[in-house]
This record gives C-alpha cells, sequence and structure tokens, in this order.
C-alpha cells in the first residue's frame, strides 16, 4: 500500500465523485425507456442502472434495432434534466481537509473540459480545481502526466 504521507495529488471523477447528477440522470433514462414502451420508476433506473447504456436498455428489454436512434433519444431525454447537480454532502469538507493537508487536485471526467470548469467556477471550487489539472471527453479520462 501506497505510503500516504507520498501521495501529492489525487484525481477525482466530476459526475458521481464531487457531483451527483444521477437522479437527473435517471429522469432521462425513464423517460427514454417509456419512448420505447417501457415503464420503471426513477427509483428502479437508479437500483439496476449499468454502463455502457446500451446493455442496461437491453437488460430491461429494449430490442436496439437502431443505435444512433436510441444514442439520439438517450441524449435529448438527458438533456432535458440536466440542470446543476448537488455537490455530495462531504465534498467541501473532504477537499478543505485534503488541501490543507497540502494535496493538489485534478478532474478527470466524461463531460467536456469547458463544462466541468464553467462548473467549478460556478460553484466556487477554484482554490481546489485549477484549470490545467481539469480534462474531460469521453477520450480523455487517462491520466496525464503534468509538470507542476
Amino acid at each position: 500500500m501506497q505510503d500516504p504521507s507520498k501521495i501529492k495529488a489525487i484525481v477525482f471523477d466530476w459526475d458521481g465523485v464531487i457531483v451527483d447528477s444521477m437522479p437527473m440522470i435517471a429522469k432521462g433514462i425513464q423517460e427514454t425507456a417509456a419512448s420505447y414502451g417501457v415503464h420503471l420508476s426513477v427509483d428502479d433506473v437508479l437500483a439496476t442502472y449499468i454502463q455502457p447504456k446500451e446493455e442496461f436498455y437491453k437488460s430491461i428489454g429494449i430490442e436496439i434495432q437502431d443505435m444512433a436512434e436510441l444514442t439520439a433519444r438517450h441524449l435529448s431525454n438527458l438533456n432535458k434534466y440536466s440542470s446543476s447537480p448537488k455537490l455530495f454532502d462531504d465534498v467541501m469538507s473532504t477537499l478543505k481537509q485534503l488541501k490543507d493537508k497540502g494535496l493538489k487536485f485534478g478532474v478527470a471526467s466524461h463531460q467536456e473540459t469547458s463544462d466541468v470548469q464553467n462548473d467549478i467556477d460556478t460553484r466556487g471550487l477554484r482554490e481546489f480545481f485549477v484549470a490545467k489539472y481539469v480534462l474531460g471527453g469521453h477520450k480523455n479520462k487517462a491520466v496525464r502526466n503534468h509538470a507542476s
């Protein structure tokens, strides 16, 4: 196990670690499923959701004939419910404690970098997340080596 005193930085995933957008995502997924005739509650979505999305939709009985159509419906419905998700309850206190120990933070997210940066600024979290350590986009989740 890594000696905690040697840890200098932590890279967080944004969505699901810092912010909790799953309740909003579940509403969009619920609506997408309903558009295919499958009705389930938001609680059912939260309890059973798996990725990738197509596997989830298959698991609830949707036969995917046209992946582009599924993706379009999925994204359209997610966008309907995408507002500002709340921070998880202990995020601020945890970030403050870790910052007090001298740790630096980064973000690796499936969301676009600019969206995460805007969210950081809107929430007043710039003291924790420096722009050059925020990486976004579906293909950018791999950790990159940055000089301090």
